[in-house]
């Protein structure tokens, strides 16, 4: 009956938009307040994690390893997170960015800081890029994940560096340069070698020159009159 439902009223917007996300919101509400009117609690939960797609994509992150029952608890919390009617019954809805934080916290409580860092980090879909690629060079996932931590490192101080005020523009980039070459020599270094420095240094071509590049103080520098 819900696919129906849903089917009618995707036909009734055929705009699409927020007003269509909005009512297969409120679509979604009333069906699962209607299902929490016959299902006991732990019936109700029972069904909304055999639903979540959150199951089978945790169960299959490079980089982060996590127990058939942490696996369930995350999509619990992510599902109690949700804030939909069924779970908590008349509570008002937070906002995306509450929910987040709340989210954050319980899965720190459950996990502990470092193995909920360790998921964060593996739910970055350019880090599963990144453990595919050493997987495929023969490299332990512990060693792309050393090297992702470096990755960030270094974005952090590019970021740093290109904005410091007390800089020449010329020292920036030279400053911009070294670093770049750092990240690549540990390219090499975590990633079995110049094979592995290469085929990361082609894959993240387009993100080495965003972030280790000097923009132009003023945006329309260089553009035709």
């Amino acid at each position: 009956e819900f696919r129906t439902r849903e089917q009618e009223v995707r036909q009734g917007n055929s705009g699409g938009g927020t007003e269509l996300t909005e009512s297969l919101r409120r679509l979604a509400d009333s069906f699962q307040t209607e299902l929490a009117s016959f299902l006991s609690p732990e019936e109700m939960r029972e069904f909304q994690l055999r639903r979540s797609t959150d199951v089978g994509k945790l169960q299959n992150l490079e980089g982060v390893e996590l127990s058939s029952e942490q696996v369930k608890a995350i999509a619990d919390i992510r599902l109690r997170n949700t804030g939909a009617p069924a779970a908590t019954p008349g509570a008002p809805r937070l906002s995306p960015s509450e929910l987040a934080a709340q989210e954050r916290q319980s899965i720190q409580e459950l996990l502990g800081p470092e193995k909920a860092a360790e998921l964060s980090r593996a739910e970055n879909d350019e880090f599963q890029k990144l453990a595919r690629m050493s997987d495929r060079l023969g490299v332990p996932v512990s060693q792309a994940a050393e090297f992702w931590d470096e990755r960030e490192a270094s974005a952090r101080r590019a970021f740093q560096i290109a904005g410091a005020a007390g800089l020449s523009r010329s020292e920036r980039e030279a400053q911009l340069a070294g670093l770049r070459g750092e990240l690549l020599a540990k390219a090499a270094e975590r990633l079995g070698g110049e094979r592995g420095r290469a085929a990361w240094e082609q894959s993240e071509r387009y993100w080495l020159e965003r972030v280790f590049h000097v923009m132009d103080e003023d945006p329309l520098a260089g553009l035709p009159r």
